[in-house]
């Protein structure tokens, strides 16, 4: 179950107007390091309701735990405000555990109006990331990195599965192709991407702006970035129109409001920090057994 302080909310959720916005951590981080300087201050000041879930061990563990945190942070404001739930999430927050979460437990498919992903890693991240995992790692980058030979993990297969969006949801997957964690998106096998559907945007911010600079670790900053995610957001079960964008304004300035050249720099030295020290804690010997609700082997 969901522990008591995993959920943060600006708001009451039962006072909410709108759909709350659910903020998903990634990977190494904690909502907070990752969001309070950028997007929460932009939700502030349009009034949205918005949510961080916190994951232990900062996300860098078992994601299918992960998704469980999702999973029950999505049915507890359903629940209180009896609105669906719009994720945002960078990185493992953009695809692998709030994926992970709608592939399990489809109760929750109904009440999730939006998933808008920033840096995805959906099909398994490879290229610079992939001799990561040598001996030993982390559990999640057991779980999101692609093996040397190219394989991608068990964990990445099963979420997958059959099939990997679901009617109902809009799903605007945003991206760089200078990533060079979650893959180097310009290669013939993109791993950002989410296979073309009705309900799926996919965009690299150099579409929309050729010289944007931002990759994996900056791209919270992104001023192109921001613009779709924002539009996206602003009406909940629906992609946002990429012609509506001001071209010539998120072109002009790379970065998103509310986030300086000095804050950017601050706060990414202050992520930065924390990567070492977090990468190396808990790590095991190989990818997490898949739970028995996957393998269907609960009752045997």
């Amino acid at each position: 179950m969901l522990h008591c302080t995993a959920l943060h909310c600006s708001q009451p959720p039962a006072s909410a107007t709108r759909d709350i916005i659910l903020e998903v951590p990634p990977t190494v981080f904690d909502p907070q390091e990752a969001y309070s300087w950028n997007y929460d201050p932009a939700f502030a000041s349009r009034g949205w309701p918005y949510c961080t879930v916190t994951v232990p061990d900062h996300s860098d563990g078992d994601v299918q735990i992960a998704a469980e945190y999702v999973v029950n942070a999505v049915r507890s404001l359903h629940a209180q405000s009896g609105r669906q739930v719009e994720l945002i999430g960078w990185s493992q927050g953009a695809s692998t555990s709030p994926r992970w979460a709608l592939r399990w437990w489809p109760d929750i498919r109904p009440m999730v109006a939006s998933l808008v992903g920033i840096a995805p890693d959906n099909e398994g991240g490879g290229n610079v990331a992939a001799p990561v995992c040598g001996l030993e790692c982390v559990p999640a980058v057991w779980q999101e990195v692609k093996r040397i030979n190219g394989d991608p993990p068990h964990f990445i297969t099963a979420m997958n599965s059959l099939r990997q969006t679901f009617p109902g949801i809009a799903y605007t997957d945003i991206y760089s192709y200078t990533d060079e964690l979650a893959g180097l998106n310009i290669t013939t096998t993109p791993v950002s991407p989410l296979p073309a559907a009705a309900n799926v945007l996919n965009v690299a911010e150099q579409q929309i702006c050729p010289l944007q600079p931002f990759e994996h670790l900056t791209i919270l900053a992104s001023s192109v970035v921001y613009a779709v995610a924002m539009a996206a957001l602003a009406a909940p079960g629906s992609l946002p129109h990429l012609a509506a964008i001001d071209t010539n304004a998120v072109c002009s300035d790379p970065l998103m409001p509310f986030v300086t050249a000095v804050s950017l720099m601050s706060n990414e030295a202050s992520l930065i920090a924390e990567v070492p020290g977090r990468l190396t804690t808990g790590m095991v010997t190989s990818e997490p057994p898949l739970k028995c609700y996957v393998t269907d082997s609960c009752l045997r």
